[in-house]
């Protein structure tokens, strides 16, 4: 970043050059995720110049748009565990470089006859299938404990620590009693939505699209 940055301010028309792909500072940097490259000529460059960078194409007719869908190789991708979050870390980046572009390019194809939502599938469809694969284990393995935790939950919210007299809680004065009986009914009430998760995940299927908002957010939950 502190070359360009360096370069960009004793010569400025550096800014314009282009690689052997055609491809200038800023598609090169959106091709790479090197996302403080981008804020800083976001912050340093005029919007006019900004803006001839960003409606540029490449070699083979490539938008920003393009480039950041194709951002999916283990060298350009930042390292994270889980696919699932990889593929959510993906759509995120090329939703950052989204909002960086006019709206015309949303329809724009390459030489190759691709919108970028196109190019986006194609390179991820392997990823897509081992995400969904990756939840439904999780899932199947997840169910299994969720059953042993909601027959404890059950065990316990049914049964009264220190018996009862004459109908009533033993200890039902007793400040740790009252700590049990919330805990029990917050256990027994959550299990039923633990268990609709797990469901979802197991009969999903999933596109390429669905990984913003319901892959990520079923693994989180």
């Amino acid at each position: 970043m502190e070359i360009v940055f360096e370069l960009q301010t004793k010569i400025p028309s550096v800014i314009h050059e282009k690689t052997s792909e055609n491809q200038n500072v800023l598609q090169v940097a959106v091709k790479n995720r090197q996302l403080s490259v981008i804020e800083m000529l976001r912050k340093n460059l005029d919007k006019e110049i900004l803006g001839s960078l960003i409606m540029e194409l490449d070699n083979i007719e490539n938008t920003v748009l393009h480039l950041a869908a194709d951002t999916t190789n283990n060298e350009r991708t930042w390292q994270i565990a889980g696919t699932a979050m990889q593929m959510m870390l993906d759509i995120k980046w090329y939703e950052y470089i989204r909002d960086l572009v006019q709206e015309n390019l949303d329809f724009r194809l390459n030489s190759n006859k691709k919108s970028r939502w196109e190019v986006f599938e194609e390179k991820h469809v392997k990823k897509v299938k081992k995400c969904s694969e990756s939840l439904k284990d999780l899932s199947n393995s997840c169910s299994v404990v969720a059953g042993l935790i909601a027959g404890a939950a059950f065990g316990t919210s049914s049964s009264v620590p220190g018996g009862t007299e004459k109908g009533k809680p033993t200890f039902k004065e007793e400040p740790a009693f009252h700590v049990f009986s919330i805990a029990s009914l917050i256990g027994l009430c959550a299990q039923p939505r633990v268990q609709d998760r797990l469901v979802s995940c197991l009969c999903c299927y999933l596109l390429t699209r669905h990984f913003l908002c319901v892959a990520p957010d079923s693994t989180v939950r």
